[in-house]
């Protein structure tokens, strides 16, 4: 019986080409679409779920309550919080530190590159993230102070084709320049991570020079996760943390009245728009985009079926007669249901074929767009086979329901004498005029939600920045000595007459900037604040065509400017 069910949609698929073809197509870019979101959304999901321990991996964040300002949620901890927690509290296997280094300057010989994202961290780092070493142990890979641990793309790069393991090289810190031992060699770290890091030091070498930093508790700047034990509860532990809190800041401490919870490391990459200052947040999303992306690929989905159906009931009149035949022959409405059902599942598994070739060609510009390194690979077999299976299935039930029973009511009689009801007040033209009204409901919300977007894409475009962004060019200066002659190199440049103004910052505007924390005179106060700081000299703010609002601008007839903020 079903071999020739399948034998007769195969024919009449064949014998309606341009129907079959206009179908198939519509359902193919349909679920492409739908693909493509999916994968997208199960990336998003995905972010640091690799690591084995992972649902028991937590980072402290701190909600500050500064007098005078709005509560802030702050993923940026002090440096002696880490070893507290795992001394105060039994339910905390392992602990550990990472700071962002920023750029370091790498060299070997005549060989010397700045390097991006470098990080300090302590040993006990890989006791809690996964890491995947090609050479060296973890155990000892950061046991000395001026240990440091490459990524593969920065080992191939010094030491093309060999095991540099025991090598050494020379690396400048912002904190200091020192010969370092390569102890160790990994792949590169997953995108799927909001960690990022392409070397890693020990943290404790700071200990020497910035041994003040490094124990108070007043200085926020790097971050702290926890590992707890198996069974611990993150909610019965942070009640304990209120009395933890008082015992350790004292009460000059700006910190007085400080709160803190624990943020599962598998929400970091979707639930952190509240926290304001974040140490690490690679390619940070954002579970309100991926409610929204879920709706756009469900509807993509839907305008797809409501299109197939339309055109199957369009098609009735030329299936009417063979459904007659069918019926006086003795076909049961039941067995007429699962033939076109079957026919429609056909088709979606078909246009599902084509779907694949369509997603795995849109792959390359859709990374291009959304930065992300989505793959339709093995890695996504186990998952997408059976979702795009039931997808099919499920399609194509979905699209060829109405059409099937549509089509199964026809009296025989009525339909040998052309006597059915399909005209523009009969129930197939309503049903179709209900599905068209749909289709474009959905179309034109589409079409809507594109143009907000739209729209704030040129807002970010157009934006006033609060400076002239205008012939401004940015250029890094990277190194002890670079820095040291800032003020020969502004003279130099000052000699080009194709250049105005030159000005020194230590970051790029509104990129970069040092995270610390200020105590500053409010209305009320004093008021100690987590900011971004930037160290310039008195021509930034007339280069970069800065209005102030309030005061002046820096001044070098003034001493005391140099020790001032604006």
């Amino acid at each position: 019986m079903f071999s020739n069910y399948f034998k007769i949609a195969i024919r009449n698929l064949r014998k309606n080409k341009v129907y079959s073809l206009i179908n198939i197509i519509g359902l193919a870019i349909g679920i492409a679409g739908f693909i493509l979101i999916t994968i997208f959304i199960k990336t998003e999901l995905a972010f640091d779920t690799f690591h084995p321990n992972a649902e028991r991996i937590y980072r402290p964040v701190e909600i500050q309550k500064p007098r005078g300002v709005d509560i802030q949620h702050v993923a940026v901890t002090m440096a002696p919080l880490a070893e507290a927690l795992k001394s105060d509290f039994p339910e905390i296997e392992q602990v550990t530190r990472v700071m962002r280094s920023g750029n370091v300057f790498v060299r070997k010989g005549e060989m010397a590159f700045y390097e991006d994202n470098s990080a300090c961290t302590d040993p006990s780092f890989f006791d809690l993230f996964k890491v995947e070493f090609i050479h060296g142990n973890p155990e000892t890979a950061l046991n000395g102070p001026h240990d440091v641990i490459l990524n593969r793309e920065i080992a191939e790069k010094f030491f093309p084709n060999q095991n540099p393991l025991g090598e050494t090289l020379e690396l400048e810190f912002w904190f200091g320049k020192n010969e370092y031992k390569v102890t160790g060699v990994i792949e590169n770290y997953p995108e799927n991570s909001h960690l990022v890091f392409s070397m890693l030091a020990n943290i404790d070498q700071l200990d020497a020079e910035y041994s003040d930093m490094m124990n108070n508790w007043d200085s926020n700047f790097l971050a702290t996760y926890v590992l707890l034990k198996e069974g611990t509860s993150a909610a019965q532990l942070e009640e304990k943390f209120p009395a933890f809190l008082d015992r350790h800041l004292n009460e000059s401490s700006w910190n007085t009245g400080l709160e803190m919870y624990l943020q599962p490391l598998t929400e970091i990459h979707l639930f952190s728009d509240h926290i304001r200052f974040q140490t690490y947040n690679n390619n940070q999303g954002s579970i309100d985009y991926i409610y929204i992306f879920a709706a756009i690929a469900l509807f993509i989905l839907l305008i797809a079926c409501i299109n197939f159906m339309n055109l199957s009931t369009a098609r009735s009149v030329k299936r009417a007669r063979e459904v007659g035949i069918r019926k006086v022959m003795g076909s049961q409405r039941k067995e007429l249901i699962a033939q076109f059902l079957g026919e429609s599942i056909i088709i979606s598994f078909i246009a599902l074929i084509l779907a694949v070739g369509l997603a795995q060609t849109a792959i390359p510009f859709v990374n291009e767009v959304s930065g992300r390194d989505l793959v339709l690979g093995e890695q996504n077999y186990a998952f997408l086979i059976p979702v795009l299976i039931g997808v099919a299935i499920l399609t194509g039930i979905f699209a060829g329901i109405y059409p099937a029973f549509f089509l199964s009511a026809f009296r025989p009689i009525e339909t040998l004498k052309a006597q059915f009801n399909i005209g523009p007040k009969g129930r197939s033209a309503q049903m179709r005029k209900l599905l068209v009204v749909t289709q474009f409901t959905i179309a034109i919300a589409l079409i809507i939600c594109t143009g907000i977007v739209i729209n704030q894409m040129d807002y970010i475009r157009n934006k006033n920045l609060g400076f002239n962004r205008e012939q401004l060019m940015y250029l890094p200066i990277r190194g002890e000595e670079e820095s040291n002659s800032i003020e020969q190199l502004k003279s130099t440049l000052a000699e080009n007459p194709q250049i105005i103004s030159a000005a020194a910052s230590s970051g790029q505007t509104g990129v970069s900037g040092n995270q610390s924390t200020r105590t500053v005179a409010g209305t009320n106060g004093e008021v100690s604040l987590m900011m971004r700081i930037s160290y310039v000299d008195f021509d930034l703010i007339n280069t970069m065509e800065m209005e102030l609002v309030d005061g002046r601008n820096f001044s070098r007839e003034f001493a005391t400017d140099t020790s001032q903020a604006v």
